[in-house]
């Protein structure tokens, strides 16, 4: 009988803890995030993909700009970094990473970028990019200038792709153009 009153007791703890959660709460497993928010690198959340899978949810981009710079290793190519999609910016930028070893070097430039604790930049791919455009740009989030912004996403061994942060378009630049911006990402 007393281990009956004991679970029914637990149950409506638990119960009352879990009616308690703010909305901001997932059921005690983190935080939720909005786009737009600040995250926990303290960049801003642009990105979510409606589930954690594969050690993340969540993509932020660094508060601040680095660059401009050139992509780097003009006449190497990175087959292991021409992936466009949303998840694919850090595998890219661990390819050109592990490659490239000139500077200037807009992935190495993400790749070391330290910042609210954090280790885990990266460059985005030309999606990810598209989404930062898309969800922070347009709507004033993020302090963007109307510029040229390179991916990790290389197009041939001389070109890689860069989103116009001015006009919105995509499309592909020399590797050695030195004007293009560098914001990192994070996953959560």
């Amino acid at each position: 009988m007393k281990m009956m009153n004991l679970l029914f007791s637990l149950f409506w703890i638990l119960l009352a803890g879990a009616c308690s959660l703010s909305p901001t709460e997932n059921s005690g497993l983190g935080k939720s995030y909005n786009i737009g928010d600040r995250g926990p690198g303290g960049g801003w959340v642009f990105f979510d993909k409606g589930v954690s899978s594969h050690g993340w949810q969540y993509l932020e981009a660094a508060p601040d700009d680095l660059g401009p710079t050139e992509w780097g290793c003009v006449g190497t190519s990175m087959p292991d970094a021409q992936q466009t999609g949303v998840g694919t910016g850090r595998p890219n930028t661990q390819s050109i990473a592990d490659r490239c070893r000139e500077s200037p070097c807009a992935a190495r430039l993400a790749d070391t970028y330290r910042y609210g604790g954090r280790i885990d930049w990266f460059l985005p791919s030309r999606d990810e990019l598209n989404a930062i455009y898309i969800n922070l740009h347009k709507h004033g989030i993020g302090d963007f200038k109307n510029l040229y912004y390179w991916s990790s996403s290389e197009y041939s061994n001389t070109a890689a792709w860069y989103q116009s942060f001015g006009a919105g378009d995509q499309s592909y630049n020399d590797k050695d153009y030195p004007y293009g911006q560098v914001r990192p990402i994070r996953a959560f």
